[in-house]
């Protein structure tokens, strides 16, 4: 884990700053085989269209060689009176936008945004999550989160900065998987297609109760291990051939056969086998 301080210690922070972190960042990723960057921030907007900013060249130099970024979609869906979109640098075209929901029921909740709910419980969207039918890509846990605290100890919080993270992670682990199971990396289409595809299928507004108007749309939430089957699964097909042995070998001589499976890990294969 590589930590890049973009913010000044009040919270504030600028483009240009973020900007220079991004280019460390493309102009180290082959040295330490950066995979995933996670910026839990945004501009407090909210686009329902891909946006660009002064980061927009980064953030495409970061596409061009294959790594992943994924931004905190926003924490405004009550202040923007329930319109769809997400903050930026989320509605950048090569930025994943990552919603938040619940972890766990952990009851009722009240928001500095206006955000309210009434109920909470484990893949309920949160109401402080700002979504789109087209710009969000996945929703991870954001609420409750524990962890490390800057004065030590840990601290709790809620937000789409605390979803991001764990898809950030998810993405480290999926990379590997795939070196170690596929002997390549993913590619950025990939990614996106498994990690929506094997997601966990959400509604917003099924088990919401909350005091924001819900979407009644289906959105996905990770899961990372349907993801790492996804990427891990069998990759042979078992088939049937004929070995033809001499008559005169037949009897106490062994034989070993050699299966080709395509793989760097080891499976195990049967071989049904006849005299006659």
């Amino acid at each position: 884990i590589i930590a890049l301080k973009v913010f000044t210690d009040s919270g504030s922070g600028s483009f240009a700053v973020l900007g220079n972190a991004l280019q460390w960042v493309v102009n180290n990723t082959d040295a330490y085989n950066i995979v995933a960057v996670n910026m839990s921030l945004g501009n407090g907007g909210n686009y329902n269209t891909n946006q660009g900013s002064s980061i927009s060249d980064e953030l495409l130099a970061l596409a061009n060689k294959g790594v992943a970024v994924v931004s905190a979609a926003g924490n405004s869906f009550a202040q923007y009176s329930s319109a769809q979109g997400v903050s930026y640098p989320a509605a950048d075209i090569n930025s994943w936008a990552v919603g938040a929901v619940f972890d766990a029921n952990i009851g009722s909740l009240s928001y500095s945004g206006g955000a309210t709910a009434n109920s909470s419980g484990a893949d309920v969207i949160t109401p402080f999550s700002q979504r789109d039918q087209n710009l969000t890509t996945v929703f991870a846990p954001g609420a409750s989160i524990a962890g490390a605290s800057k004065d030590g100890g840990v601290a709790v919080y809620h937000g789409t900065s605390q979803a991001t993270p764990h898809v950030a992670g998810a993405l480290a682990l999926a990379q590997q998987l795939a070196v170690n199971s596929l002997g390549r990396k993913l590619t950025l289409p990939e990614l996106k297609s498994l990690f929506v595809t094997t997601g966990v299928s959400i509604v917003d507004g099924d088990d919401e109760n909350d005091n924001v108007v819900n979407t009644n749309l289906t959105f996905k939430r990770i899961d990372i291990l349907a993801l790492g089957n996804a990427i891990n699964p069998i990759q042979f097909s078992p088939t049937s051939t004929s070995i033809v042995v001499n008559e005169g070998n037949i009897g106490t001589t062994a034989y070993t056969f050699t299966v080709t499976l395509g793989r760097t890990s080891s499976q195990s294969v049967t071989i049904n086998y006849s005299t006659s």
